[in-house]
């Protein structure tokens, strides 16, 4: 077994020579699928009067999954073709809570899986529920 040591202010630095958004994103509101991230980050990006594009957006993805604090799966779905989920890892919760003063909201990833216990058949759940509210049968 190897050990290895990290220094997390080299981490921060090379982390978060971006705008950040996309950790706050994440950590902040929990969000893990890459099109509700994007919607999330343009918003807070212009009300920074900071213009966000998709490709800032998945370099600091990127950027983010590179030094190891956030992680990314690859979900098969029925409905959908395969997409990505992004949650915090480790050393990505304990950055996020210094960055911020306060621990991250639970990820919806996590949350899915507290609830149907794997991420595709709580994917799947969601799809199918979001299709029933969109053609009107179920309101929330």
């Amino acid at each position: 077994m190897q050990a290895y040591v990290i220094d997390l202010a080299e981490v921060k630095e090379r982390a978060f020579n971006n705008s950040g958004l996309v950790f706050e994103v994440i950590g902040g509101h929990g969000l893990s699928r890459y099109p509700e991230i994007k919607e999330r980050v343009i918003d807070l990006g212009r009300a920074q009067n900071n213009n966000m594009t998709d490709y800032r957006i998945r370099s600091e993805t990127h950027t983010l999954k590179f030094n190891c604090l956030v992680a990314e799966e690859k979900i098969s779905h029925p409905l959908h073709s395969v997409f990505l989920v992004y949650s915090l890892t480790e050393m990505g919760t304990i950055i996020y809570s210094q960055k911020y003063g306060k621990p991250p909201v639970m990820s919806e990833r996590d949350r899915i899986i507290a609830d149907y216990g794997n991420l595709e058949d709580g994917y799947a759940i969601k799809a199918i529920a979001e299709m029933f509210i969109n053609a009107g049968y179920y309101t929330t």
